[in-house]
């Protein structure tokens, strides 16, 4: 079912409000336990070590020529099909 601008429009404005409301509720919870705020916002910073950076370029770099390998394949057979570089 295709959707129109009007719909999507009352769709909008409708998750616009719920996400008020959302927010309206996590501050009343946060008020009621705050210890669960400090918890909540605690991100972990994943940290790689020069040599796992390294480990994940150089593979990579692997994958990217493998795939650039695959691409020009296809692009040298796609033009034998068609008969672009046919010999006499």
């Amino acid at each position: 079912m295709r959707r129109n601008t009007h719909q999507t429009a009352w769709m909008r404005l409708g998750a616009a409000t719920r996400l008020i409301q959302v927010d309206r509720e996590r501050d009343a919870i946060l008020d009621a336990f705050p210890d669960l705020a400090q918890s909540s916002r605690v991100r972990r910073k994943w940290t790689l070590s020069p040599e796992g950076r390294k480990a994940i370029s150089e593979g990579m770099k692997r994958t990217w020529a493998r795939r650039r390998a695959v691409r020009k394949a296809e692009v040298t057979t796609s033009r034998r099909k068609k008969g672009k570089h046919a010999h006499p």
